[in-house]
């Protein structure tokens, strides 16, 4: 079990931690940034990023008073040491997009005209929202932002907190969450026993680091472990999902979390032959999170990469949110991970099991409506408890000090989420708001996209969107989508038109095809279903056709 407590018996900090590792083997790669297509490698060791942490800190010190501080970096081993120097300040901190994933590049420039230029748009595009300022330092490799304290959470919360996170808004406005030191040390200790993780194991992420699955598992797991951490520009994952692979591959990499589509990217995008040539072989917990875990897509990816070395025992199916640090319940390496219905009765797909829950949760299903606990495999809202479970900016916890909190540690956190748990396990049936009620049969969205999905060349898409269309629990299916180069856009909108009602049964009410990009979706690429709506209420997107407005004729 992994020992977060300093011979007093108090806990110990993430930098504190850092500098421990950085005596003890000051040389040992701490993190390695993977930027460009040519597989080029930055790495910074222990011993320098403590030095690094330690000399920022210090400007941070003299710059900001008891404000949290925003870091925007080009480079991730930048905002790592950014991290750092404001937890050893003991000011709460907030990694925000960095300057070339604003302007959708993968440079930067350190002439000052330039750099003053990026600032704005970043001001601008990114912060301006939030109240951020720029505040100066020496290094120019560093842009720092501290935003005034607008909300007494922060002042009264401020030395508990560790950093600022926002949720990804799938279904609503993102929320904010305030991180504390013990939510980052009990989801670091659950994750390191329920894996068996080590100083010796080896971290490969793609995920950006504003996105918490990044954040977590590129910076502050592995660190705390004293790990070796590689992460690969998320910029060169989407266009070359080989590039991911790749870095297991060469780093021999034995922890890789990533989304269920990031799984299903490398199966659609690496042919046979391509995923011959790799060697997979050291992959030893290979996590998936995010909704529902479509059984077919683990079962693709085994099939497809299996010749390389992946074997299917290390697939850990877990399930994890933001609100509670990332971590909720797991299957072990190893460990089966049955599969079970999904959430519409028409769909023949099944989900996978996301395992036990993480030592010291408790994990409840209740009925949404009464508030009354479920039976065992009955669907209903999962809500969890545990020393992980962080507070959210808005929401009764928020409002809580830092004792409350301890005290109420048994209250539960409302996920949003539908499951089932039963004989220990939980499975993830899709979101309480991912739901149309068409003539009083619901029918799970998340469920109509994975079918989309599966014939999403047939149908001419590259993204698309099933929705609730008109409110909550609209009587109306809409589908959005922007299409693919091959055909037209009055037959990609018959095709979907037909498509849809042979497989789920009922037919969709609105079908809108929108610019390329225009499809509103998190940085873990998943749909942001309200913003759509909203968006599509309100005719901000570029329509390029629709149904039934449209003059295509579709067959019955």
């Amino acid at each position: 079990m992994l020992d977060l407590l300093d011979g007093s018996g108090q806990p110990t900090s993430l930098m504190d931690r850092v500098a421990l590792h950085a005596d003890v083997d000051p040389s040992k790669t701490a993190m390695r940034w993977v930027s460009g297509k040519d597989g080029h490698a930055e790495t910074l060791d222990y011993g320098g990023m403590h030095r690094a942490a330690l000399i920022l800190a210090a400007q941070i010190e003299g710059s900001v008073v008891d404000v949290p501080v925003g870091i925007a970096c080009a480079s991730p081993l930048n905002a790592a040491v950014g991290v750092l120097a404001c937890l050893a300040s003991g000011l709460a901190c907030e990694v925000l997009p960095s300057p070339a994933e604003v302007r959708g590049t993968d440079t930067f420039s350190s002439d000052p005209q330039r750099a003053c230029s990026t600032d704005q748009v970043l001001s601008d595009r990114v912060i301006g929202g939030a109240g951020w300022r720029q505040v100066a330092f020496g290094k120019s490799e560093f842009n720092l932002f501290a935003r005034p304290k607008k909300t007494p959470s922060f002042a009264r919360s401020l030395t508990d907190i560790a950093f600022i996170q926002s949720t990804s808004g799938t279904t609503g406005n993102p929320k904010t969450v305030l991180v504390s030191h013990r939510n980052i040390e009990a989801a670091c200790e659950q994750a390191a026993e329920a894996y068996g993780l080590t100083a010796e194991d080896r971290f490969v992420s793609w995920t950006p680091m504003h996105y918490s699955m990044g954040i977590v598992n590129a910076l502050l797991l592995p660190l705390t472990l004293g790990a070796t951490s590689t992460l690969v520009a998320s910029r060169g994952f989407a266009e070359d999902p080989m590039a991911w692979l790749r870095a297991v591959q060469r780093y021999r990499g034995t922890y890789s979390s990533a989304p269920e589509f990031g799984y299903s990217r490398c199966v659609d995008r690496i042919g046979p032959e391509l995923a011959a040539g790799l060697d997979l072989s050291s992959w030893r917990v290979a996590r998936v999170a995010a909704g529902p875990l479509w059984s077919e897509v683990l079962d693709g990816f085994v099939e497809r990469f299996g010749p390389s070395g992946f074997r299917a025992e290390a697939f850990c199916p877990s399930y994890g949110l933001t609100e509670a640090t990332l971590f909720v319940s797991g299957t072990r390496p190893g460990e089966p991970y049955p599969p079970r219905a999904a959430l519409s009765s028409w769909s023949q797909n099944e989900v996978v099991a996301a395992g036990r829950p993480m030592p010291g949760t408790s994990i409840t299903i209740v009925d949404p409506e009464t508030g009354s606990t479920c039976a065992p495999g009955a669907v209903g809202e999962i809500r969890v408890s545990g020393p992980q479970v962080a507070m959210v900016v808005g929401e009764d916890e928020s409002n809580r000090s830092a004792q409350e909190r301890s005290a109420a540690a048994a209250v539960s956190l409302v996920t949003g989420d539908l499951g089932v748990f039963e004989d220990g396990m939980l499975w993830v049936v899709g979101r309480r708001r991912d739901i149309v009620k068409i003539r009083g049969v619901t029918h799970s969205l998340s469920s109509i996209d994975h079918e989309i999905a599966k014939a999403a060349a047939e149908l001419g898409v590259r993204r698309w969107c099933a929705l609730a269309g008109g409110g909550l629990r609209s009587e109306q299916l809409w589908v959005a989508a922007e299409p693919g180069d091959d055909l037209a856009p009055d037959e990609v909108v018959r095709r979907i038109a037909r498509f849809i009602p042979a497989v789920t049964g009922v037919r969709a009410h609105r079908i809108v095809l929108v610019g390329p990009g225009e499809l509103p979706v998190t940085d873990s690429g998943k749909p942001r279903r309200s913003e759509c709506v909203r968006q599509l209420l309100a005719d901000s997107m570029t329509t390029l056709c629709s149904w039934p407005e449209s003059r295509a004729r579709v067959e019955r």
